[in-house]
């Protein structure tokens, strides 16, 4: 049986990572929308949509539990930012950025196995995590056709 503090920590963790990735995409479409990408600009800003609501969802479930959730992300959301500025600066956020966001939202589907298997006694969260796991999941087939369609 599963230790119910690891599920609360993994849902924090998933919480925070959820925030810190809304945050990188929102500068991500701007800087996007700069370099007149509309493809990039609106998966980034689908994206940001995405883990904000996701966030916020897991904030509301956490508070229901008398666990006071992340309202401002981590450290990890300021490497992000830099990251999507060089690749800026560099020309390399367009199109041929794509494997890259796909990439780190395959490693969300990982954070998402991991905490379903720790919350794995609480079916409401469970839940939960499945419906956004399987969005995400939909988001990164939607990278994959568009990747195809231009590849």
């Amino acid at each position: 049986m599963t230790d119910p503090a690891d599920a609360t920590e993994a849902l924090v963790t998933l919480q925070t990572r959820l925030i810190d990735a809304g945050e990188g995409y929102a500068e991500g479409a701007k800087r996007a929308k700069r370099a007149d990408d509309p493809t990039m600009t609106r998966i980034l800003q689908e994206l940001r949509a995405l883990h904000t609501t996701h966030a916020a969802t897991l904030s509301a479930t956490l508070m229901a539990r008398g666990v006071e959730p992340d309202a401002d992300g981590s450290f990890l959301q300021h490497i992000h930012k830099a990251v999507i500025s060089v690749r800026s600066a560099l020309g390399a956020l367009g199109e041929s950025a794509m494997p890259g966001v796909r990439d780190g939202e395959e490693r969300f589907l990982s954070l998402y196995d991991d905490t379903l298997n720790l919350a794995s006694s609480d079916a409401e969260v469970v839940a939960l995590l499945e419906t956004q796991r399987r969005e995400v999941s939909e988001a990164i087939d939607l990278m994959r056709a568009i990747e195809a369609a231009v590849g």
